[in-house]
């Protein structure tokens, strides 16, 4: 399914868009599964404006909207594509996610989740 979703993906956009959505859709399941991270939200959300209205090349056949609309539901499916391959057994894919975050530090799509917990007694 993955190597059909990517030949899909890279007819419509270019390989940067496909591999900073890729890092998106990563940094998603990651915050999904992995306890111990959160989205960085202004960098998820300054990349999705990036990949989606100012990264476009224009090489598209397609027209503007559409090729906006046509990188988001890329987003949704290349995050659901890898939440389908690491949900069975996170712990692996989250350490390495964890990692991850070290080496890239402020740079990463992820930071480590807040020490803080909500109060549940209210």
């Amino acid at each position: 399914a993955y190597d059909i979703a990517i030949a899909r993906i890279t007819h419509d956009l270019s390989h940067e868009q496909v591999a900073e959505i890729n890092l998106l859709a990563y940094a998603t399941t990651a915050a999904s599964l992995c306890v111990d991270l959160d989205l960085n939200e202004g960098a998820i959300y300054a990349a999705l404006v990036e990949v989606t209205h100012d990264g476009m090349s224009g090489d598209s056949e397609l027209d503007p909207q559409t090729l906006r609309d046509f990188s988001l539901i890329a987003y949704g499916v290349m995050t659901g594509l890898l939440l389908e391959s690491v949900v069975a057994d996170p712990a692996e894919f989250c350490g390495e996610a964890v990692a991850y975050i070290g080496e890239m530090g402020t740079d990463s799509f992820l930071t480590p989740a807040s020490e803080v917990m909500p109060d549940s007694d209210d």
